[in-house]
């Protein structure tokens, strides 16, 4: 009995953790690292410069970093915008990092 209470109350933290990190993998994962894409410029060129800026999460509890559009481009010294993507990493549900890359001139 203490076994299948201790395996509910494991699987209760996994999902709700995974569920705070504000993306879904569409399932559960040792280890994950995608890109996904937000918004393309309409034509092919992307710009020569690339800025990327995370934020992790710890456990589902502590999240740091700044992880916006603004803050990426900054990095990147890009003046125009023309694409976003976004690169999920993890490690079980414990440890999360979701960067904003910015791509532009």
């Amino acid at each position: 009995m203490k076994l299948k209470i201790a395996t509910i109350a494991i699987f209760s933290l996994v999902t709700l953790v995974n569920c705070s990190t504000g993306y879904q993998t569409g399932g559960f994962a040792v280890f994950q690292n995608y890109t996904l894409n937000k918004d393309v410029s309409t034509g092919t060129d992307l710009g020569t410069k690339v800025g990327k800026a995370c934020v992790s999460n710890l456990l589902g509890w502590m999240t740091t970093g700044e992880g916006g559009i603004k803050e990426a481009s900054s990095k990147g010294d890009i003046k125009k915008v023309k694409a976003v993507d976004y690169q999920i990493t993890g490690f079980l549900t414990l440890w999360t990092r979701v960067c904003t890359i910015a791509r532009g001139d």
